[in-house]
């Protein structure tokens, strides 16, 4: 006999007490049930006694009375047990991360018990939120609510009950800086071979930089190119991280034709694209351009004697 059993309610896992008379010594021949296993999933029991039985309430559990297959004869309550539903859960997000350059997007909450009214906190923001299943909700993340930092994501479910919170954090994007383009002589005769262009590149915000191409382009002092009259061997592979806050120079070596039909100051012209190395956002560095003077070879006579 079920004399009454606490708590009255509970989320599974919960262990609830069930006092009463003639359950046996032991839970050997026994079983105790709550409603909704129908009676072929057994809680288990963490004490058994002839008066007082202890059993953690199951997963399957529904709300209804408590059942108890004894060796004396079966017993049921006379009251029913309230099932509660647990705390949604979260195990990750997806992206983990994201730049502040790369635009609206949508996270993945991953976890578990997501109801059908289930609602993402974005820090302070509510985002429009789409429930996919009771282990996937996403959430719509406008440029209006990102900005640099951490904050705390948590979901909400239709019933009040709030999850657990994971932090997730937003980086300064990537942002490439070409600081200075250096030409190792002033000026270049024709002939003149493996003259170094260096080019320094820095990434000032917090998300790395991949470096995909990295090329300089010459002009003559007409503003037509002067690339068929040179030679430009970069020294270096791509692509490339640049880490946030990292610097680094790049070098060409330049080699002039051996015979030229011009001279006059040479514009070099470096550009160079990457992208965010969260974000996949592009990036660009804005240019900066240095300069040499080209020479061409002056006619010598000759004078026979």
């Amino acid at each position: 006999v079920i004399t009454d059993f606490s708590p009255a309610s509970g989320i599974p896992g919960t262990p609830v007490t069930i006092n009463g008379r003639r359950f046996g010594a032991t839970s050997a021949g026994g079983a105790l049930y709550f409603s909704g296993d129908g009676g072929s999933v057994t809680a288990r029991t963490t004490a058994w006694s002839d008066v007082r039985i202890v059993a953690l309430v199951p997963p399957a559990a529904t709300p209804g009375p408590i059942s108890i297959e004894a060796p004396n004869g079966p017993a049921t309550s006379s009251t029913d047990f309230t099932f509660e539903a647990p705390a949604p859960a979260i195990f990750a997000l997806h992206p983990p991360a994201m730049s502040d350059n790369g635009g609206d997007y949508a996270l993945t909450v991953a976890g578990a018990g997501f109801d059908a009214g289930a609602a993402v906190r974005f820090g302070a923001a509510l985002p429009a939120t789409t429930v996919k299943s009771s282990a996937e909700v996403s959430a719509a993340i406008t440029q209006a609510t990102i900005a640099v930092g951490e904050v705390a994501v948590t979901v909400t479910n239709g019933d009040g009950k709030v999850s657990n919170a994971l932090k997730f954090r937003t980086y300064k994007g990537a942002s490439l800086a070409m600081t200075s383009v250096n030409v190792g002589v002033a000026e270049i005769s024709s002939g003149q071979a493996d003259v170094p262009v260096t080019v320094a590149l820095a990434n000032a915000g917090e998300a790395p930089a991949t470096l995909g191409a990295l090329s300089i382009a010459l002009t003559k002092p007409d503003g037509s190119a002067a690339g068929a009259d040179f030679t430009v061997s970069p020294q270096f592979a791509l692509p490339e991280t640049l880490t946030g806050g990292a610097s680094k120079t790049y070098l060409f070596l330049l080699s002039y034709a051996a015979s030229p039909a011009w001279s006059g100051t040479v514009t070099v012209a470096p550009a160079a694209t990457a992208t965010d190395g969260i974000s996949g956002a592009a990036i660009t560095a804005a240019p900066v351009t240095g300069s040499f003077k080209a020479l061409k070879k002056s006619a010598v006579a000759v004078i026979d004697i």
